[in-house]
């Protein structure tokens, strides 16, 4: 076993939630699961996700998981992972019962981040949480 990664007796130091729509609790996969699909790009996540969950999240490397600055909306991060080419990443925040809630996959690649506005969508779903538009479901990597 690796000296900085967790015993095996200690609770995951990663966990993951994501939104489905309000009304839809009952569907397996939320937003990103959908969006993810089954190949690479799925096993390239869950491979992040596995090794981070492994090590306390200040000794987390900012290349994988980051705070980000979108105006009037603090407590944003992402979690970052490659594949297909370029670099994805799952836009979230922490829950009270602490999970890490992922409201929007998006790519970025050169200067281009796909889909565009995506600050202005994160900023929307957390709002739409709190209001009921979207329930919090386990992601299931």
């Amino acid at each position: 076993m690796v000296d900085d990664a967790k015993p095996e007796d200690e609770p995951p130091y990663l966990r993951l939630a994501e939104l489905t729509k309000s009304g839809e609790e009952d569907k397996e996969d939320g937003v990103i699961s959908t969006s993810v699909g089954n190949g690479a790009v799925r096993a390239n996540m869950r491979t992040r996700v596995s090794n981070l969950a492994r090590i306390a999240r200040v000794d987390w490397d900012k290349k994988h998981f980051r705070s980000l600055s979108i105006p009037n909306c603090s407590g944003i991060f992402e979690l970052k992972w490659r594949a297909e080419g370029k670099q994805f990443r799952a836009a979230g925040y922490d829950h009270p019962e602490g999970y890490f809630v992922m409201v929007l996959l998006f790519t970025h690649k050169g200067n281009v981040y796909n889909p565009p506005g995506w600050k202005e969508i994160i900023k929307k779903r957390r709002e739409e949480v709190a209001s009921g538009n979207w329930k919090i479901i386990e992601f299931k990597p």
